[in-house]
């Protein structure tokens, strides 16, 4: 979740619900309700990334961390 920058879902503006004519899902189909959406460092540059999605994405980041770390499955390197 690093290696990219990360920004509001342009499907949802980062609600993470879907619209109201979505009767598939409750979330949105592009993120799945996460709000955020991965770009390519050509498609985004680090200004348009919000304040608010910076904090979300680390928040995510700092979770998935506490998980992996957790964790007692050996990953080879």
């Amino acid at each position: 979740m690093t290696a990219h920058p990360w920004a509001d879902c342009s499907e949802c503006a980062g609600s993470g619900w879907a619209g109201e004519d979505d009767c598939l899902s409750v979330f949105c189909w592009a993120c799945n309700g996460s709000g955020l959406e991965e770009h390519s460092a050509r498609s985004i540059v680090h200004a348009t990334v919000s304040p608010r999605t910076q904090v979300r994405h680390q928040a995510h980041v700092e979770r998935l961390t506490a998980l992996v770390s957790g964790s007692s499955v050996a990953v080879a390197a």
